[in-house]
Protein backbone atom coordinates (compact mmCIF):
# COMPACT_ATOMS: atom_id res chain seq x y z
CA UNK A 1 0.00 0.00 0.00
CA UNK A 2 1.30 3.42 -0.96
CA UNK A 3 0.43 6.43 1.22
CA UNK A 4 0.51 10.03 -0.04
CA UNK A 5 -0.50 13.25 1.74
CA UNK A 6 -3.51 14.86 0.11
CA UNK A 7 -3.69 18.57 -0.66
CA UNK A 8 -5.89 18.98 2.41
CA UNK A 9 -3.28 17.37 4.69
CA UNK A 10 -4.92 13.96 5.14
CA UNK A 11 -3.59 10.62 3.95
CA UNK A 12 -4.67 8.84 0.80
CA UNK A 13 -3.91 5.16 0.40
CA UNK A 14 -3.41 3.47 -2.96
CA UNK A 15 -3.85 -0.29 -3.07
CA UNK A 16 -4.47 -2.64 -6.00
CA UNK A 17 -5.99 0.00 -8.28
CA UNK A 18 -8.23 1.68 -5.70
CA UNK A 19 -7.90 4.90 -3.69
CA UNK A 20 -8.74 4.97 0.03
CA UNK A 21 -9.13 7.69 2.67
CA UNK A 22 -8.97 7.28 6.45
CA UNK A 23 -12.33 6.52 8.04
CA UNK A 24 -11.28 5.76 11.62
CA UNK A 25 -8.08 5.39 13.64
CA UNK A 26 -8.52 2.80 16.37
CA UNK A 27 -6.30 1.42 19.12
CA UNK A 28 -4.56 -1.18 16.95
CA UNK A 29 -5.67 -0.53 13.36
CA UNK A 30 -6.80 2.08 10.87
CA UNK A 31 -10.00 1.63 8.87
CA UNK A 32 -9.87 3.05 5.34
CA UNK A 33 -12.82 3.56 2.99
CA UNK A 34 -13.00 3.94 -0.77
CA UNK A 35 -12.57 7.51 -1.96
CA UNK A 36 -15.55 6.99 -4.27
CA UNK A 37 -17.91 6.21 -1.41
CA UNK A 38 -20.22 9.13 -2.21
CA UNK A 39 -19.93 9.41 -5.99
CA UNK A 40 -20.22 5.66 -6.71
CA UNK A 41 -21.90 4.62 -3.44
CA UNK A 42 -18.99 2.24 -2.94
CA UNK A 43 -18.73 0.31 0.31
CA UNK A 44 -15.11 -0.76 -0.19
CA UNK A 45 -13.03 -0.74 3.03
CA UNK A 46 -9.74 -2.11 4.27
CA UNK A 47 -7.71 -2.25 7.47
CA UNK A 48 -4.06 -1.47 8.09
CA UNK A 49 -1.99 -1.48 11.24
CA UNK A 50 -1.11 1.88 12.81
CA UNK A 51 2.08 2.05 10.71
CA UNK A 52 -0.19 1.98 7.61
CA UNK A 53 1.21 -1.39 6.56
CA UNK A 54 -0.21 -4.89 6.06
CA UNK A 55 -3.48 -3.97 4.28
CA UNK A 56 -6.38 -6.39 4.71
CA UNK A 57 -9.52 -5.94 2.59
CA UNK A 58 -12.63 -5.77 4.75
CA UNK A 59 -15.32 -5.13 2.11
CA UNK A 60 -15.13 -5.35 -1.68
CA UNK A 61 -15.85 -2.49 -4.06
CA UNK A 62 -19.02 -1.90 -6.06
CA UNK A 63 -17.04 -0.65 -9.08
CA UNK A 64 -14.08 -1.79 -11.16
CA UNK A 65 -10.57 -0.65 -10.32
CA UNK A 66 -9.19 2.13 -12.49
CA UNK A 67 -5.42 2.39 -12.68
CA UNK A 68 -5.63 5.61 -14.73
CA UNK A 69 -7.70 7.33 -12.03
CA UNK A 70 -5.15 6.23 -9.43
CA UNK A 71 -2.34 7.84 -11.45
CA UNK A 72 -4.37 11.06 -11.73
CA UNK A 73 -5.10 11.09 -7.97
CA UNK A 74 -1.40 10.63 -7.20
CA UNK A 75 -0.43 13.45 -9.56
CA UNK A 76 -3.00 15.79 -7.99
CA UNK A 77 -1.70 15.03 -4.48
CA UNK A 78 1.86 15.88 -5.50
CA UNK A 79 0.93 19.27 -6.97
Amino acid sequence: MEIIKSNKGGNKGFYKGYVYVVKYIGVSKITWRCSQRCSMKCTGELYTDLKMENPEVKTGHSHLKDDDSVKIEKALCII
